[in-house]
């Protein structure tokens, strides 16, 4: 019965925070509160994309804006920086509909595009539209943080006694319950609190221990509401949070985040990051191409962890014979309704669909799947294109340092696992809006500077005398004769 009340209850309670404070702090609320508390529920409306927490606060979120702040909507337009993400949302399931016929038609095209525009467009134009300087890129980075903060008592809790929350306060598991036990001393479980799965709780947990370490290495302050925090007590806690989470993957990521940043400061150059970006399409290249395939990557993890190694490769196996589904159509795809998926001659599933970019390609092609990952990647490149490295870790710019390489990292972590998180396109949405605003007033002429000849460098003597009233001093204009 709660399950239903919290899910179909959010979105008029969205609309209240839109009545009872200022729009944009409305949006932080509502984004950042579903997607930390609210089931991991889904109800199919006939017609409409799937109602689940994120699908709830869009809508609702839309709906205060229109109501509450409509003058913002008129204030938007777009640029060139949105057309990935509109190409993926809306004309890439058109394509593939009409690639496809006569198995689909138009209508299971648009049903694609109201689904993915749920999903992916709506978070990624609210933050255009609400976060556009580098103020608000620290507003998004101090929510980011306080989420995580009050995540930790959560993750201590279950990382103790099991990933039993969501089941006690909502009546069932969100994930299966075998993938929760890693084993280990005391803290042996791998929580997920109200979040998809363990992995998306330890990504979370991950990112955000990178935010912090940026804030801290720039010495900026950390505030929430009147109280300010020492950042290093932030970062020590949410550091120590994030090895209890047991994300392997998320571990990595981060730490790879921490040694790019590192490297950038101690270098000041561009290419850690780039390289970084690099990462992901040269995976999809490599893999859909047949150039690679992980040997080399499973054998050095068995050396650490054999369990992760079986997993690794669990993941690669699974993704090779997708690959070559998905290389039958590979322009516009499949699909939806599972015609992307390997079934044997009784209908069984043959392969696992695990990484977001292997589902992609299946159901989009490698069209569909460049167009998105082209959006994933934009606010980290505008980003990297403005500011010059020198400034990454300043207190300005070390929030929206933070927020683009967890944007670049949840980049990577989609080859292996299908996590959505509109969040991080809440916030690539703004980091789009934040630097090309940035871009705008860096790209203002000067007003021209007076030309100064060396005669006219030295100020001309102060005339006195008869008919020239007494002399000023330079340094008191108000001076009065003796």
């Amino acid at each position: 019965m709660i399950t239903p009340l919290a899910i179909y209850g959010w979105l008029p309670l969205v609309l209240g925070l839109f009545l009872i404070m200022p729009p944009k702090r409305a949006v932080l609320w509502a984004f950042f509160l579903a997607w930390l508390f609210l089931p991991m529920a889904k109800y199919e409306l006939r017609g409409l994309p799937d109602y689940t927490k994120m699908s709830a606060t869009c809508f609702g979120v839309l709906l205060g804006v229109m109501l509450f702040d409509f003058g913002r909507l008129t204030m938007f337009r777009f640029k060139f920086i949105d057309l990935p993400i509109m190409f993926f949302c809306m004309a890439a399931p058109v394509l593939t509909a009409m690639s496809n016929r006569p198995d689909l038609k138009l209508y299971d095209g648009m049903s694609e595009v109201m689904a993915l525009s749920t999903a992916w467009l709506l978070p990624y134009m609210i933050g255009r539209l609400y976060f556009t300087d580098l103020k608000d890129m620290r507003t998004l980075a101090v929510a980011f943080l306080a989420g995580a903060l009050v995540y930790v008592p959560i993750c201590w809790f279950e990382a103790r006694f099991s990933p039993q929350l969501h089941r006690w306060i909502y009546g069932f598991h969100q994930h299966h319950f075998v993938h929760a036990d890693r084993g280990g001393f005391l803290f042996s479980f791998r929580p997920r609190g109200f979040m998809q799965s363990g992995l998306m709780t330890a990504t979370w947990m991950c990112s955000a221990a990178l935010i912090a370490w940026c804030l801290w290495a720039a010495r900026a302050k950390l505030q929430f509401a009147r109280w300010t925090v020492p950042t290093i007590a932030v970062l020590a806690v949410l550091g120590l949070t994030a090895l209890i989470a047991k994300g392997m993957g998320a571990l990595v990521l981060a730490f790879g985040g921490f040694v790019v940043l590192l490297l950038t400061r101690f270098v000041n150059t561009r290419v850690f990051m780039v390289a970084l970006l690099c990462v992901a399409p040269m995976f999809v290249l490599t893999r859909s191409q047949g150039l690679w395939d992980g040997t080399a990557a499973v054998n050095f993890i068995e050396r650490i962890n054999p369990d992760r190694a079986h997993s690794l490769q669990f993941r690669f196996d699974n993704d090779t014979v997708l690959v070559e589904k998905a290389l039958q159509r590979p322009a516009f795809g499949w699909g939806g309704y599972g015609r992307n998926l390997v079934r044997s001659e009784d209908g069984a599933r043959v392969a696992v669909t695990d990484g977001m970019w292997i589902i992609f390609a299946g159901k989009f092609g490698f069209v569909g799947l460049l167009s998105f990952m082209l959006a994933l990647a934009m606010p980290t490149i505008l980003f990297v294109r403005r500011y010059p490295p020198r400034m990454w870790l300043t207190p300005a710019v070390a929030p929206a340092t933070g927020l683009a390489t967890v944007v670049a990292i949840y980049q990577i972590d989609n080859l292996f696992n299908a996590m959505e998180n509109p969040l991080f396109f809440l916030i690539g949405g703004g980091l789009c809006s934040a630097m090309t605003t940035s871009l705008v007033v860096a790209r203002r002429k000067p007003t021209a500077a007076p030309i100064v000849t060396p005669d006219a460098a030295a100020p001309a003597p102060t005339p006195t005398g008869p008919g020239f009233g007494p002399a000023v001093s330079p340094a008191r204009s108000d001076a009065r004769p003796a």
